[in-house]
Parts: C-alpha cells; structure tokens; sequence
C-alpha cells in the first residue's frame, strides 16, 4: 500500500469516493492537496482522508475506506497520516465523530475526547467544524502531535 498526498489529478476520484459514500463534496476545489489516499499496489486508490488546516491546527474530515480493505491496512493508513501531519510541525489534530467504529480507531492512536471549550479558536472558524459541531450526539477528540523542545 501506498500513501500520498493528493494532487489536483486526483479530484475525481476524490469526489467519487465522497459521493459513493454520501459525504459533503464542498470545499475540495479550494483545498485540492487538503487529502490523503492509500494506493494498492496497481495504483487504485482504497481509502482517503480529508482535513482543513489553520496554521498548526488540522481537523480531520472525510475518511472514507473501500469495502474491501482489511482493518489492518486502516490502522496503517491513519498512522501514516498522523505522521505526514506530524512532519508539517502541526500541534493538534481533532475530529469529530458520533460513530463509534471511528472512535475506537482513533483512541488506539491517541486521541481523546475533549469538549467543545476546549477547541482552539482556529479550528472552531473552520467550515466543518461549524457545519458539523451543530449535529446531534457528536463528539470531539483531539490528539497533540508535535511538543516544541524548549532550549532553556
């Protein structure tokens, strides 16, 4: 499996797999290198994941996996991104979920469920945030990915 950042070649596919999976396909003119995908090995794409970003602050949005991929290769692909956003010097990462499924993937990662004050000001201006914050039964989580190193 490969995993990559999207480029602007990837825009159908993008929108195929929201699509099939009924997800909002708003924004993604305007933050066409805002996803990653997971290759197999001929190059089909099985699995994305969208975010917004505000300087360090990333919300995760739109993960949408194919039918057929094993868990296993899921976990791979959610450390993969938290990695790829670690490299960008990114402080926090949040998402927001009312399915469980979800949860305890990311709990396994680290992430644990804030509340709602407890989300920066960044990411709260966010578009889906706002859209999606006013949802029944959803949950924040939130995980810090990278510590500045004091020199003191």
């Amino acid at each position: 499996m490969k995993i990559r950042t999207s480029t602007r070649e990837d825009q159908s596919v993008i929108y195929k797999f929201l699509g099939q999976a009924g997800l909002s396909t708003e924004g993604i003119e305007e933050n066409e290198e805002a996803f990653f995908l997971m290759e197999d090995e001929a190059g089909v794409v099985q699995a994305i994941m969208g975010y917004e970003q505000e300087d360090k602050e990333v919300l995760l949005r739109s993960l949408v996996v194919s039918p057929t991929i094993y868990s296993q290769y899921m976990l791979l692909f959610l450390k993969s991104v938290m990695l790829k956003l670690s490299e960008k010097l990114v402080d926090n990462v949040y998402l927001l979920t009312k399915h469980s499924v979800v949860q305890d993937l990311f709990l396994q990662l680290g992430f644990q469920q804030v509340d709602e004050l407890d989300v920066s000001e960044e990411v709260k201006k966010m578009n889906h945030y706002q859209k999606t914050i006013q949802n029944e039964d959803i949950l924040v989580y939130k995980i810090k990915v990278f510590t500045s190193l004091s020199t003191d």
